[in-house]
């Protein structure tokens, strides 16, 4: 475990610092070209490929402009996309240690035109990834834009509109059963550190088989998410009308300051967050219909551990393993098949365990808590509805809708008059999701004492209702 933290964290202070002791391979044409030279005639495959073999820690510049792939790397005998791993064409494979620093997400654009993942990150190679925008890349196994079974960080990046398409009859295990497509954006299996990422419109689907696992991103590895967003995503076509698991956790996962919205269908159904594994959630919103379902991914391993720390979910939250909440609310979610009836938290099973601090619901019925607001007045007297600006004149799940939806809409802002502020009971984060600091007096009784959910209410917002 130390290792793998001390490369991340490594990485991480190359991204945000730049320094690096080489001169930067710099790309100076936009076309998929490969001679294996970085020249004055420089492809982003071309870089990549010297990159590799430089024995040290390499940095490649990408300017803004659009890098679309077009080297295909051929088929098998039954017509599948061969996975080839030199770089030479396909995806992007990162075999050293490599920094790609585009001009920032909005005007530098690596897209995939061909049946192929992105990038792919293999073992024991170090990656990071700044300012870069990660489109249209399609795998039929797992990781539509990035396979990681390294090291990797990503920061101040878009993954938009990448998807996983498994055929029908492909991928059978020795007993033939069907094995799952993972990762519509992201598939991690080793160490990955996501900062700064909105991943919006990605995909996956399966054909014929069981299930898919995490239409945005899937975590079988270590994996640490800060500052990000889940919106739009979709898996199993045949249901696209209410919360599907965007992220999918079966390994250790530590998420804080993000948020999930408008994820679609799923075999979980009302989910957007899946956990199989370790889990802590912490400064973090979940909206309608799409909470969080914490148990077995499979018969096999331990129990599933979440941890919950001022999380907001007006999504359901499903419990049949172990979970941990404190300061947190979970409120205003209705039954899918009655919306008049609420679906707050539910916990239940021989493994279940749950142990809450802090904890207000408007489902009595469900989760232990220490206080209840009405259902039908959470919107009156606990929370302001959600001001989603004009997302709604954008196609839902494409980046302008996103981005949107994302300027006021990534939260929920707590009411003066309502039982979750200043109501936080013993040790509270130093922060909220918007990294405003807590605890501050919002109820300007002159003592400052944190708020339960993701969001703090300011002392100067204190005034209003």
């Amino acid at each position: 475990m130390r290792p793998t933290r001390y490369l991340s964290a490594f990485l991480s202070a190359l991204l945000f610092s730049g320094a690096l002791a080489a001169q930067p391979l710099l790309v100076t044409t936009t076309a998929d070209d490969f001679d294996g030279i970085c020249d004055s005639h420089c492809s982003l495959r071309d870089a990549i490929v010297v990159g590799n073999g430089a024995g040290s820690l390499r940095q490649i510049t990408l300017p803004a402009g659009d890098y679309p792939l077009t080297r295909a790397s051929g088929s098998d005998d039954n017509g599948y996309p061969v996975d080839e791993d030199l770089g030479h064409a396909g995806d992007l494979d990162i075999l050293g240690q490599l920094v790609i620093r585009g001009a920032g997400r909005d005007s530098t654009r690596i897209i995939g035109t061909l049946n192929s993942r992105l990038i792919q990150v293999h073992p024991q190679a170090r990656f990071g990834l700044y300012g870069v925008h990660l489109e249209g890349g399609d795998s039929i196994a797992d990781g539509g834009a990035l396979r990681n079974d390294g090291d990797a960080v990503l920061k101040s990046v878009y993954l938009v509109g990448n998807q996983v398409l498994v055929p029908a009859g492909y991928g059978l295990d020795e007993s033939g059963a069907r094995i799952a497509g993972v990762g519509g954006a992201i598939a991690n299996f080793a160490t990955l550190h996501l900062y700064d990422a909105l991943l919006v419109g990605n995909l996956l689907d399966a054909a014929d088989h069981s299930r898919t696992d995490g239409s945005a991103l899937f975590n079988a590895g270590q994996l640490v998410v800060r500052d990000s967003a889940f919106a739009g995503n979709a898996s199993a076509r045949e249901f696209q009308d209410f919360g599907g698991a965007a992220l999918v956790n079966v390994g250790t996962a530590d998420i804080a300051r993000s948020w999930f919205s408008h994820n679609s269908s799923g075999e979980d159904g009302q989910v957007s967050l899946f956990n199989g594994g370790s889990l802590k959630l912490s400064n973090s919103t979940l909206f309608d219909l799409e909470g969080l379902m914490n148990r077995r991914a499979s018969n096999q391993g331990a129990i599933p551990d979440a941890t919950l720390i001022h999380v907001t979910s007006v999504g359901g939250v499903i419990n049949r393993g172990r979970m941990r909440v404190r300061n947190s609310l979970f409120a205003g979610n209705p039954y899918y098949f009655d919306q008049e009836y609420p679906d707050d938290c539910v916990t239940g099973g021989p493994e279940a365990s749950f142990q809450a601090i802090g904890l207000l619901t408007s489902s009595p019925e469900g989760c232990p808590a220490g206080a209840y607001e009405e259902f039908a007045e959470v919107f009156n007297r606990l929370l302001y509805p959600r001001n989603e600006g004009d997302a709604a004149s954008h196609p839902r799940g494409s980046l302008a809708w996103a981005l949107a939806l994302g300027e006021h809409g990534s939260y929920l802002q707590p009411r003066a008059v309502g039982l979750a502020v200043d109501a936080a009971v013993g040790s509270c984060a130093g922060h909220d999701q918007l990294a405003a600091p807590r605890p501050q007096d919002g109820d300007a009784d002159e003592v400052p004492i944190c708020d339960l959910g993701a969001i703090e209410r300011s002392a100067m917002e204190a005034v209003q209702p």
